[in-house]
C-alpha cells in the first residue's frame, strides 16, 4: 500500500464504521473540512483484482478482532481512505476558518463507492439522492430538566470556543447513547453539587449543546472542561523510558483525585488508563463519567461501584510502574 503523507492524515478522520463479515459489506463515514463522506464497499466490487479482494477480506477479519496479523483497524481506515485522498485534497483548508458546530453536525454529504481500476482502488461518487441519517444527537421530552447547566444551540459554538471565548471540549453523543448520557449528566450533577475544589483535576460539565425538534429536545453533545493534553492519555504516556518521578507523580495524582471523588460520594466508573489525560504540565486528569467498564481493569460485577474504582486504581498503578527500569544501587 502506498504510504499516506502525514499532512493527509491530519485533515480527515473516520466518524463511524460498520461492517458485516457475513455479507462482506462495510460502510465508513468520514469527515474532511466540514464535508461528510459515506464510503461503501462490498466484496463484489473487487472481482477484477483477486489481490485487492483478498486484502479486503483480511481487513474484515481485522475489524472483527481489532488486530490480526500485524494489522489494526487503523490500517483498514488508511486503506479505504487512500482512494479518497484526491477528493479530500480538493477541499480548501479555508473551509475550516470561522466554522461553527452547526456546519459540523449538518455537513454537506457525499456518497462514494470504491471500485478496482487495474491494481488500485478508485472512488466513484453516487449520483442518486439519499436521505443520510444524522450521525449525532439523543432525543428527550421537551420538559426534561438539565439544570443547573446552560444550553447552547449548535450555531453558538465556534471551533469548540463559546461566544464568550471559553475553551471547551465537545463530547458528541451517538443516538444510541441515551442511558450513558443520562448517567454522565447525573454524575456531573453530583460533582456540581459537591462543590469540589476547583483545582481538582477532573473534567467538568460546562453546558449542553441542544436543538429543538417539534416537542423534543435533541442533545448533540456535552461541553466539557478543555484539558490541554494534545490527546495524550496515561496509556500512551507511560513508556519504558518514563522517569520514575513522573510515574510516581501520576499514580499519586490519580489516587488522590479518586479519593476526593469517593469522599464526595462520586464513583468514577469507567476507570482505565485511557480515561486519564496527561496535560502539558505532566499532570494527570480523570475524565469520562458515563459509566461502563473495560475488561482487564474492573471485574464486571464491580462495575460502577467504589470497590470497582479501587480495583481499577490498583491495576492502573501496576500499569504505571510495570515497565519501570530498576534503579542501580
Amino acid at each position: 500500500m502506498e504510504d499516506i503523507p502525514m499532512n493527509d492524515l491530519l485533515f480527515w478522520s473516520v466518524l463511524e464504521f460498520t461492517f458485516s463479515n457475513r455479507s462482506t459489506d462495510s460502510e465508513f463515514v468520514m469527515t474532511c473540512h466540514q464535508h461528510r463522506f459515506v464510503v461503501r464497499l462490498t466484496v463484489n466490487q473487487f472481482v477484477a483484482s483477486p489481490q485487492l479482494r483478498e486484502k479486503y477480506l483480511i481487513f474484515l477479519d481485522v475489524a472483527e478482532q481489532f488486530e490480526l496479523g500485524g494489522y489494526t483497524v487503523d490500517d483498514f481506515y488508511d486503506w479505504v481512505a487512500e482512494p479518497m485522498l484526491p477528493i479530500f485534497r480538493e477541499l480548501s483548508s479555508s473551509d475550516n476558518i470561522g466554522s461553527t458546530l452547526d456546519e459540523f453536525l449538518f455537513p454537506e454529504t457525499h456518497v462514494h463507492e470504491l471500485f478496482v481500476d487495474g491494481d488500485k482502488m478508485v472512488a466513484e461518487e453516487q449520483q442518486e439522492a439519499e436521505d443520510i441519517p444524522q450521525g449525532f444527537g439523543v432525543s428527550f421530552p421537551e420538559d426534561t430538566d438539565f439544570t443547573p447547566w446552560p444550553t447552547f444551540t449548535q450555531s453558538e459554538t465556534r471551533r469548540i470556543f463559546l461566544n464568550d471565548g471559553t475553551a471547551a471540549y465537545m463530547e458528541l453523543m451517538d443516538p444510541g447513547n441515551k442511558s450513558s448520557l443520562l448517567h454522565e449528566i447525573s454524575t456531573y450533577r453530583k460533582i456540581h453539587d459537591a462543590h469540589l475544589d476547583k483545582t481538582l483535576r477532573i473534567s467538568r460539565l460546562i453546558g449542553l449543546v441542544q436543538a429543538r425538534d417539534d416537542e423534543e429536545v435533541i442533545i448533540y453533545g456535552l461541553l466539557l472542561t478543555y484539558i490541554d493534553c494534545d490527546h495524550m492519555t496515561l496509556f500512551c504516556a507511560v513508556q519504558p523510558e518514563t522517569p520514575a518521578n513522573l510515574r510516581t507523580r501520576w499514580a499519586t495524582q490519580v489516587g488522590d483525585t479518586l479519593a476526593q471523588l469517593h469522599e464526595a460520594g462520586i464513583v468514577w466508573g469507567d476507570a482505565k488508563p485511557e480515561n486519564v489525560l496527561v496535560d502539558q504540565h505532566d499532570d494527570a486528569w480523570i475524565i469520562e463519567f458515563g459509566g461502563g467498564y473495560m475488561e482487564g481493569w474492573v471485574e464486571q460485577g464491580l462495575a460502577g461501584t467504589r470497590e470497582g474504582d479501587l480495583q481499577a486504581l490498583g491495576r492502573i498503578t501496576e500499569f504505571i510502574h510495570a515497565t519501570e527500569e530498576p534503579t542501580n544501587i
